[in-house]
């Protein structure tokens, strides 16, 4: 395969890849294989490095327990620690990718999740619909729903993913990548003319629109927090007002929309009660931890876990412990905790730092890094109260920062290969 054949075939299947994130998760994981194995082929993936090794020492931790437990673990806890091969298409594939080939893929996966939070108000006020059944098994499932707070049917947005929090915490990606587009557009001169607003002014607020109130009908609270935390964050170390005014401006929106829909004001009200059930399922999860400190339980098994430990109301049937770091505790100890957090500490360090650099750039590039940091910030803040990385959507967009973050600048040389394109951008490892 020639290069120049390579190249379209990557960006294409990219495309693809980026447009399943926003809508199906079980296509976007066969295009993410396919993706490694069109780079594997072409030569296109680096030698390992520090980043590479933190992840890989995560990884197999985590199987210690699992690979020598007699318990049954479904398939799907079992292998999601595999959703982390997307780390590599941040690494590798996507730095790789021209600009003209960064804002087809920005392009394809914003326009899907448009679509997806189009379809998700939709389902709020005339669902169910006729064809559910056909793109969910449990379309009435309780992801759908909050029980309690959300009025017609008790159905809160979902989208193609038939599932809320799916909905709101990868939209919350689609808001950033709005974000720094409507920023870098201003900044290239797509200013108005005339008195006619510019198509990407245009298209990208309506798409921020639509999605902002897509978000606030998912009833996700932590959500909102991670939009504003993580656009904030980005802001500051951009030191640019007018994104300022592009991330309150859209929480007041979020905000605004929960507490107007019927039972929003209540959902707000159950913040108390939320985390204090969240304190008690903390309390489980130190308990497993300090019964295997060093390799954890292994992947998949903290359910197991919790599940052999007293009953205390219906905390033993959750299947995670709501925390990003308690889960990374309890099923890969603090050895696999080292490589989990070393690698995401690299990751933020280099960010911070390219994005500090480029602050003034109005690249495709530019974008690039600034979502990847947002996009990290919002998963360690919902980490909080979530493990986000149970979704396989989330998972593969963090792996993906995860990479960007480590890409470029390797041990303080610059990989030949990436020297064309990366222009020395800092990376870690």
């Amino acid at each position: 395969m020639t290069k120049t054949r390579a190249e379209s075939a990557t960006l294409l299947i990219f495309a693809v890849y980026a447009a399943f994130l926003g809508t199906f998760e079980g296509p976007a994981e066969i295009a993410c294989i396919v993706l490694l194995v069109l780079a594997l082929m072409t030569g296109g993936l680096t030698r390992p490095r520090v980043g590479h090794a933190l992840i890989l020492l995560w990884f197999l931790t985590g199987y210690v327990g699992t690979l020598s437990s007699t318990v049954h673990v479904s398939s799907e806890n079992k292998l999601r620690p595999l959703l982390a091969l997307a780390f590599l298409i941040g690494v590798d594939v996507l730095p790789r990718l021209s600009e003209d080939g960064l804002r087809v893929v920005a392009k394809a996966f914003v326009a899907a999740l448009v679509v997806s939070g189009l379809y998700g108000i939709l389902q709020v006020f005339f669902a169910p619909f006729p064809w559910d059944s056909f793109l969910a098994a449990q379309p009435d499932s309780p992801q759908t729903m909050v029980p309690g707070y959300t009025w017609i049917g008790r159905r809160a947005a979902s989208g193609l993913f038939y599932n809320r929090l799916k909905l709101a915490h990868v939209g919350v990606v689609g808001m950033f990548v709005l974000a720094f587009v409507l920023w870098s557009g201003r900044k290239q001169g797509h200013r108005p003319v005339a008195g006619v607003v510019s198509p990407v002014v245009l298209v990208s607020t309506i798409g921020g629109v639509i999605l902002a109130v897509a978000i606030a009908l998912t009833y996700a609270r932590a959500a909102l927090v991670a939009f504003g935390l993580g656009l904030s964050v980005v802001v500051l170390v951009m030191a640019r007002r007018r994104l300022l005014y592009y991330a309150s401006a859209s929480v007041v929106l979020i905000l605004a929309v929960l507490l107007v829909a019927p039972g929003g004001l209540e959902r707000v009200q159950g913040l108390s009660e939320a985390l204090a059930v969240r304190a008690r399922i903390l309390a489980r999860a130190w308990t497993i931890f300090s019964k295997h400190p060093i390799f954890g339980v292994g992947h998949g098994l903290y359910s197991h876990a919790a599940s052999a430990l007293p009953s205390t109301g219906n905390v033993t049937h959750l299947v995670d412990p709501h925390n990003l770091v308690a889960q990374v505790l309890t099923e890969t100890g603090l050895v696999g905790a080292f490589g989990f957090l070393g690698v995401l500490a690299l990751a933020f360090w280099s960010l911070f730092r390219r994005v500090y650099s480029a602050r003034d750039e109005s690249s495709a590039r530019g974008v690039l890094d600034r979502v990847a940091l947002a996009n990290l910030v919002a998963v360690v803040v919902l980490g909080l109260v979530h493990f986000p990385l149970h979704h396989a959507p989330t998972a593969l967009l963090f792996w993906m920062a995860v990479g960007v973050g480590c890409s470029g600048r390797m041990d303080g040389r610059m990989d030949g290969r990436m020297d064309e394109r990366m222009h020395g951008r800092p990376g870690c490892g």
